[in-house]
């Protein structure tokens, strides 16, 4: 099976874990926050990387407790951020500083832990998160995400509601390797090609950078 079959697959599987996202989301926040309309799309994490480069972004990196060294990665922009902080702080920020990373953490938190009733739901099994990290600042990605290959980012669409009767419309983006997302499909991995032994595999050395960033360190039960 190829990757754009797998496209197909995903697609039809994942509205039913967005609305457990939603469920979560609406225990931790006042304002009506749906998450709907999953699109899954092929990239490459150097095209991530560019997307997301203007600004500093909301990352929230975890991993399946069972696999935990394939991370998951979502992705939340700068406008969206700020929307969250005002939904969570119950004022309007101008800018990301401490008090609003402070307000969104449990905004985030829901989002992964609806996100793993849904995985559990999808995948007939217990989904526990584990290695979670919040963090806001530049993007980086965790090494599972290898340069030169297609992963997964799915866009969602996030829509809240305002209590004047007007609703901000945003995207989160969830990236995931083509292993995690076969992985969540019930679907078999493909069988990888060993290099000839003269031969070295190429990889990407990742350099984060811990300037402008604050990392919350969570355990999801």
């Amino acid at each position: 099976m190829n990757q754009l079959e797998l496209m197909q697959i995903a697609g039809d599987i994942l509205p039913p874990i967005f609305e457990r996202i939603t469920e979560s989301v609406g225990k931790v926040c006042d304002d009506a926050a749906t998450f709907e309309a999953p699109l899954p799309l092929l990239v490459t994490s150097d095209q991530v990387i560019a997307e997301n480069s203007t600004n500093p972004v909301l990352s929230i990196r975890f991993a399946m407790a069972s696999e935990p060294d394939q991370y998951q990665v979502l992705i939340v922009r700068q406008d969206t951020v700020l929307e969250i902080g005002r939904v969570m702080g119950g004022y309007t920020p101008t800018e990301v500083d401490e008090n609003v990373e402070t307000n969104i953490r449990p905004f985030a938190e829901s989002i992964v832990q609806g996100l793993c009733l849904g995985l559990g739901n999808t995948m007939q099994s217990t989904v526990v998160a584990s290695g979670l990290t919040i963090r806001h600042g530049d993007l980086t990605l965790p090494d599972n995400f290898t340069s030169g290959i297609n992963h997964i980012q799915t866009q969602i669409a996030l829509r809240i509601g305002r209590r004047d009767g007007e609703s901000f419309n945003g995207v989160i983006y969830w990236l995931t390797t083509d292993t995690t997302m076969r992985r969540i499909c019930n679907l078999p991995q493909e069988e990888e090609v060993a290099p000839p032994s003269n031969e070295k595999r190429g990889g990407m050395t990742e350099v984060e950078s811990s300037e402008h960033t604050m990392d919350a360190l969570l355990d999801v039960p």
